[in-house]
């Protein structure tokens, strides 16, 4: 059974309607789920969650990257695929790589994984609602439980990304994650800047095994 709603740490920005009530997180739950071929992302995977298990399959014993986002459009997909590619980064073959939309992650999947990586659009100054949803709806499990665990983040917006990002400081240092990267924030168009997104998503997939 879920506890009741956590509270997550006051920040500043525009309040966000839920898009949906998360009314079961007990971490025997089984949500939808799709296995993905290393190649997939996000869009190519037919429901809100997919698992990466080719580390699973060869043996290894993996750690779980657990990456929550929400990613309408094109740009913000574009920037997530590009981490998850470099998540495969050669020498990374023990990680496990979970993609979860924001709405669908539960707290049973922040406890599972060794490392985050959090994608948003940011919307109207600050991160979007779906991923403040994800953080109201697992912050008090997460908190002591996951500390100094790694984290990065990504974030798109046509103008602004400082209240999202300050939004998202701000509920990490709750939880004491430990930012193993700086952000890759873009402003526009994406082109330009996949590389730094391939980095990002290599940096925080290492440090996810312990590297």
């Amino acid at each position: 059974m879920c506890s009741s709603r956590p509270t997550t740490p006051t920040v500043t920005g525009p309040s966000h309607a839920r898009k949906k009530s998360l009314t079961n997180c007990s971490a025997t739950s089984t949500p939808r789920s799709c296995t993905r071929s290393p190649a997939a992302t996000p869009s190519s995977c037919s429901t809100s969650r997919s698992t990466d298990m080719s580390a699973a399959a060869a043996g290894f014993e993996a750690a779980t990257l657990l990456v929550v986002h929400h990613s309408p459009g094109t740009a913000l997909p574009a920037m997530v695929d590009a981490a998850l590619a470099g998540s495969r980064s050669d020498g990374l073959e023990r990680l496990r790589v979970t993609v979860v939309s924001a709405l669908e992650v539960t707290s049973a999947d922040v406890l599972g994984a060794a490392g985050y990586l959090l994608a948003t659009p940011a919307n109207l100054g600050y991160m979007s609602g779906a991923l403040k949803d994800a953080f109201d709806t697992t912050y008090n499990d997460a908190l002591n439980a996951t500390r100094g665990r790694p984290y990065g983040v990504l974030v798109h917006g046509e103008s602004d990304t400082e209240g999202a990002l300050l939004g998202i400081r701000k509920i990490v240092a709750g939880l004491a994650w430990r930012a193993v990267a700086e952000p890759v924030s873009v402003i526009g168009s994406v082109e330009g800047r996949l590389d730094d997104c391939r980095e990002l998503g290599a940096v925080v997939a290492a440090s996810t095994l312990g590297y």
